[in-house]
């Protein structure tokens, strides 16, 4: 997905998909001096210096538009980063403890975890992670879904 500003720009490439499968980016490569590099899409866009870290603020990382988009530090990055595969209680920071046959919520900020306390139940834990998390990442808190 990409602006219609944007759209005339992009067609005079050849965009494909880079990276791998559990996270795409459109990407092309361009041939320099006999050595191809790869151009990812968003970085192009907003025009990202070397180094600079673009994060895409719904986790979508094939969505390109502009408000989607923005230059942040590597920890903001990681604190918007999608539920992991192998989580198994489907919320993120909420995990069950088969000693306390409860779920244990926790939170990990500048490599230290902070437990936030046991619960009964899965989505009173992940609502104690979001609280959390919203006070400490503030805008790049991303939120577990809790259904009402």
């Amino acid at each position: 997905m990409v602006d219609d500003e944007d759209f005339t720009d992009l067609s005079r490439y050849s965009w494909c998909i880079a990276g791998n499968l559990s996270m795409p980016y459109a990407g092309r490569g361009v041939k320099k001096s006999g050595v191809t590099k790869k151009v990812l899409m968003h970085r192009y866009l907003i025009k990202a210096t070397p180094g600079s870290v673009v994060d895409h603020i719904d986790g979508n990382t094939l969505n390109n538009q502009k408000a989607n988009l923005r230059i942040c530090v590597h920890k903001e990055n990681i604190r918007n980063g999608k539920l992991r595969t192998t989580n198994k209680s489907g919320y993120k920071g909420v995990s069950f403890s088969a000693a306390k046959k409860r779920f244990a919520a926790h939170i990990k900020a500048d490599y230290k975890s902070k437990f936030l306390g046991y619960f009964d139940d899965a989505k009173d834990a992940a609502a104690a992670y979001n609280d959390a998390a919203k006070l400490m990442f503030g805008e790049f808190a991303n939120l577990n879904r809790l259904s009402v």
